[in-house]
């Protein structure tokens, strides 16, 4: 609340792991407190091994990250959500508060070098944050 320049932002939050209303409202938070200065970064992560709240197994972590990451997007771009998906209770209308100040608020997508994540994050319009972290820059893609 103290500064009006820094861009406040987060490290990956894991799509898997996180419950997308509340990180949302955790963030749109910040967003009002800063008068217009949050940010997020959600991705896949880099483990495979899945939260246990999160009902994702891991063979099924892309899937399970791609529609998290899509009720996100949705959670961002209404106030009231309407949702069903096999991992977590359905959203019937419920508003999600509070709303950031920013409209709509910055997600980026963090990436950790597969094609698939840099394409999906390009075919849904959404900034990159290349994170990887340890090993090398070059990944094989099988």
């Amino acid at each position: 609340m103290r500064t009006n320049r820094i861009r406040l932002t987060s490290a990956v939050s894991v799509l898997s792991a996180v419950i997308q209303s509340g990180s949302f409202q955790q963030f749109a938070t910040v967003d009002l407190l800063s008068q217009g200065r949050a940010e997020m970064v959600v991705g896949r992560g880099s483990s495979l091994t899945p939260s246990r709240s999160s009902g994702c197994r891991s063979r099924t972590m892309t899937g399970c990250s791609r529609r998290n990451l899509d009720l996100l997007l949705k959670i961002r771009a209404n106030e009231h959500v309407h949702w069903s998906g096999r991992f977590r209770a359905p959203l019937t209308g419920q508003g999600v508060y509070p709303r950031p100040q920013q409209n709509p608020l910055p997600i980026w997508v963090g990436v950790g070098g597969t094609p698939a994540s840099f394409a999906r994050a390009g075919a849904l319009g959404l900034p990159l944050m290349v994170a990887i972290i340890g090993g090398e820059t070059r990944r094989s893609s099988h």
